[in-house]
């Protein structure tokens, strides 16, 4: 409850800002990752209610840095409203506790100066290793399947590829594949498929007319990365067929 004769303080699921700032967008990552929380934007940082000159404008601004700034999609446990209180007009934001977790910013992606959780009154970088716990316990325990902490890929040399064996690459095709999954995100298949040298030994599963097989890609013939084999070789990859246990 903001309002009355109750004190206004931050806490771990209230944080406040005075006017829009983009980095309100860490408290909304830190409440989707934590228990959810209320943003009220407003109120400074002492609790005083200071309002908002165009409720309408800062509504439209807050909508849109939400959508367009956080990492997968918010907006179905996200929720921006006008609120007065003794005649002041605040912009409250109500973020619940996410099902797909860890939510992330935009810009910065999976890595810990990108997700956040509350810690009381404060937004507190996750590190890596609680990122890759989270991301297991919402994707499953099979490595190919599971979200990537790099979602910026691009698959230029894949594109390629197919294009030449006149073979449709668009984001279908892609989640076909699996290097989408049906939340949207890259998975570590799709990390490991554009032409970068394999640090480690991945083994694949690639299709042939003569049927499926296994594929190490650092012991077969000497391919270090997945288009020099299926450029070579004339195959497909397909992920739908094979797991790799983490």
């Amino acid at each position: 409850m903001i309002g009355g004769s109750m004190q206004l303080v931050e806490s771990e699921t209230v944080e406040f800002k005075c006017t829009f700032t983009p980095k309100l967008l860490k408290a909304v990552v830190a409440f989707a990752n934590s228990n959810g929380g209320t943003l009220y934007i407003g109120i400074d940082d002492f609790g005083s209610i200071v309002g908002v000159d165009d409720i309408d404008a800062t509504m439209l601004q807050c909508s849109n840095a939400i959508t367009d700034g956080v990492y997968p999609d918010v907006s179905e446990i996200t929720t921006v409203s006008a609120l007065d209180i003794d005649g002041a007009a605040l912009v409250k934001i109500e973020v619940e506790a996410g099902p797909h977790k860890p939510y992330c910013l935009c810009s910065k992606g999976f890595v810990p100066a990108g997700v956040y959780r509350r810690l009381g009154p404060a937004n507190v970088p996750i590190e890596m290793a609680q990122i890759r716990s989270m991301i297991k316990r919402t994707d499953g325990d099979f490595f190919e399947t599971a979200r990537s902490h790099e979602q910026s890929l691009t698959f230029f040399e894949a594109e390629r590829v197919f294009r030449r064996a006149e073979i449709t690459f668009d984001q279908t095709s892609q989640k076909n594949l699996g290097l989408i999954d049906e939340l949207g995100f890259y998975t570590n298949l799709a990390l490991c498929s554009p032409r970068w040298p394999l640090q480690r030994r991945c083994v694949y599963r690639v299709y042939r007319p003569s049927g499926w097989r296994g594929l190490d890609l650092q012991a077969d013939r000497g391919y270090r990365t997945v288009p020099q084999y299926i450029e070579r070789n004339a195959y497909v990859l397909c992920a739908g067929k094979a797991r790799s246990h983490r």
